[in-house]
């Protein structure tokens, strides 16, 4: 009987840790480009965890952050850190940016959303 226990347990255990692996494995968010509300900002998100930020338009090429991402342990928030930026965007330079994400193409603040507009 305790042996019987002891393999129900086991299995359970192996169960559960596969969901915990399969779900922590899936992205909650789509990589590629995404654009801001209302802005002239542009986003894109890599596959290997970078993340680069520009302004859009003639005038600002020299304009641009870059760093990584990372998402929260439920999956549920994206948070930025930028450790190199120019021109107009200089000022994110060593800051850190969190987002909650609404579904699989959309993420947003209190400030700003950004939409996916594909690869």
């Amino acid at each position: 009987m305790k042996k019987f226990k002891f393999l129900a347990f086991f299995a359970l255990f192996c169960l559960i840790s596969a969901g915990m692996t399969f779900a922590q494995s899936t992205r909650p968010l789509k990589t590629g480009r995404y654009v801001c509300n209302g802005s002239n900002l542009s986003m894109e998100l890599r596959s290997d965890g970078t993340v680069t930020v520009s302004i859009n338009g003639a005038n600002n090429r020299g304009s641009w952050a870059t760093g990584t991402y990372r998402f929260s342990e439920d999956r549920q928030r994206i948070t930025l850190s930028f450790n190199r930026s120019n021109g107009d965007l200089s000022g994110l330079q060593g800051m850190a940016l969190s987002y909650a994400i609404y579904n699989n193409e959309t993420f947003f603040n209190d400030v700003e959303a950004w939409m996916y507009i594909g690869n």
